[in-house]
């Protein structure tokens, strides 16, 4: 079975890349501006939460899965930035059927400071159809999409994209 699952996530995660390769300079910005839908998460003390309650005027959002090499960098990545932003909130959402155990272990491991939740259901990425992970987004005071961008963003540009949000 444990097999079965790592083929598949392999699948899935090729599947992904390619789509991500094909569309790279169609995928920087959103198309057209969508809200983020309400959506339940459950965070690491298995808390159920709303996802709309927990977001600031500016917020940045990783849509990642935790065993995908190219989301933890990813979630790195969005530690240095966190650091030197006060103004904008950073949230991470696991997606797929994930223990609160597993996310503490993640959060600690790689010293992340900001909240990491779960989609067991993956609800937010099928309602905003994000189908390659990771996926970032950008909300602005508005509560808009104002960027989308899959695949690993490094620390310079997410600083860029933070300051467009001030």
């Amino acid at each position: 079975m444990k097999k079965l699952l790592i083929r598949l996530f392999i699948i899935a995660f090729l599947i992904g890349f390619g789509l991500n390769f094909t569309n790279v300079f169609n995928n920087s910005q959103a198309t057209r501006e969508l809200e983020i839908p309400p959506t339940t998460l459950i965070n690491t003390q298995n808390q159920e939460i709303e996802l709309t309650e927990e977001l600031t005027p500016s917020s940045i959002i990783l849509l990642f899965l935790p065993q995908s090499p190219s989301s933890q960098q990813q979630l790195k990545n969005l530690v240095e930035v966190s650091n030197t932003q006060d103004q904008t909130e950073v949230l991470a959402i696991a997606l797929g059927d994930i223990k609160e155990d597993k996310l503490t272990k993640i959060k600690e491991k790689y010293e992340l400071n900001y909240p990491l939740f779960i989609d067991s259901k993956a609800r937010l990425a099928t309602n905003l159809a994000i189908d390659t992970i990771p996926t970032l987004l950008a909300i602005n005071s508005q509560g808009k999409i104002v960027y989308k961008k899959t695949g690993i963003t490094n620390p310079n540009k997410l600083e860029k994209i933070i300051t467009s949000l001030n």
